[in-house]
């Protein structure tokens, strides 16, 4: 590997490190701050955003069909 590769992959290593570091302290005064969040309940939402998709498909399926541009 040439020497400014290796050099670049350090530094975007580092980089990354450095931006994870900073994001975890930030959450971490946060939580002091402001105590813990409450735990997202994903799984109520995701079954309602799946019948709203359930029931957009014919929709979409008539507009194809019409061919109308």
């Amino acid at each position: 590997m040439p020497k400014g590769m290796i050099r670049g992959t350090l530094v975007f290593a580092l980089a990354s490190l450095v931006s994870w570091g900073s994001g975890e302290m930030m959450d971490w005064a946060q939580e002091k701050k402001e105590g813990p969040q409450p735990v997202a309940q994903t799984s109520d939402d995701l079954l309602q955003l799946l019948k709203m998709v359930v029931q957009a498909q014919p929709v979409v399926a008539e507009i194809r069909g019409s061919g109308s541009y």
